[in-house]
């Protein structure tokens, strides 16, 4: 009988992890794919939200609906919260940094 090879990584989902200046992780959040693209998120896109809980870099996975990473990207940011750099890995191999 033959087995159907299932993805084991989220479907759907956007996964964010945000850092301190140390490295140790400030937060996870798991957040649906489309939400994450229609909405704002204050740990992406608030600059007092960064300074207020000390986070100078995210790093966020995006999965696709059959699992698939479509997306792996860093961002880093100054003690004050505003965006310094970063950089972007797709599923086809291309990369994009600012």
């Amino acid at each position: 009988m033959a087995t159907k090879n299932k993805s084991k990584n989220p479907k759907s989902v956007a996964q964010l992890e945000a850092y301190s200046v140390d490295g140790s992780v400030v937060s996870r959040e798991d957040i649906p794919l489309m939400r994450y693209y229609e909405d704002s998120h204050e740990s992406i896109d608030s600059s007092a939200y960064r300074k207020e809980r000390g986070i100078v870099r995210i790093t966020g996975r995006l999965y696709d609906s059959k699992g698939i990473l479509v997306q792996e990207f860093e961002n880093e940011y100054g003690r004050d919260g505003a965006y310094k750099k970063g950089r972007a890995k797709f599923e086809d191999g291309t990369v994009q940094e600012n």
